[in-house]
């Protein structure tokens, strides 16, 4: 008999559940296959409102803020903030930044379509007449602690 048999075996004959022990050796996987993503949002220009910060893991749902992986909502004490997403699963990733000025849970544009709150992406991503695309703005993570630092851009100011 196999190992693993064999310990199939040990746990119904305790008493556990077989639901139970693969729920249990699930999680176990997720947190020995998981790492912390560190992010500093650099170049706030004030502290006005909040800065909003979507973690995707598909590239058709990057930066759509209802289709968001993991999302946070931060208040601005400074022109520059930390946020850290604990125990993401390995796997692909991109990180999308906005400056909510007024609070609406939106990036506000202009009438030409042009962003008046300020933006940024992981890789620092730039956009060029267009939201860059995941690929643009992807990394890996597997079980090493990844630590971004987005700089945030301000069209609005330069129009």
């Amino acid at each position: 008999m196999t190992n693993a048999l064999m310990f199939c075996m040990i746990i119904q004959k305790e008493g556990y559940s077989m639901k139970k022990v693969i729920f249990s050796i699930a999680l176990l996987y997720s947190y020995l296959f998981a790492a912390d993503i560190n992010i500093e949002v650099q170049n706030l220009k004030n502290t006005i409102g909040k800065v909003s910060i979507g973690l995707y893991n598909k590239s058709e749902s990057f930066t759509i803020v209802s289709k968001v992986y993991k999302g946070v909502h931060l208040n601005i004490g400074s022109h520059t903030l930390s946020c850290t997403f604990k125990k993401i699963p390995e796997g692909i990733y991109a990180v999308s930044v906005f400056h909510d000025e007024n609070s609406n849970s939106k990036l506000d544009k202009n009438f030409l379509g042009i962003p008046k709150e300020g933006y940024g992406f992981s890789n620092n991503a730039k956009a060029m007449l267009s939201t860059p695309s995941f690929n643009e703005a992807k990394f890996e993570i597997s079980t090493q602690t990844v630590n971004l630092k987005i700089k945030m851009e301000y069209l609005n100011d330069k129009f």
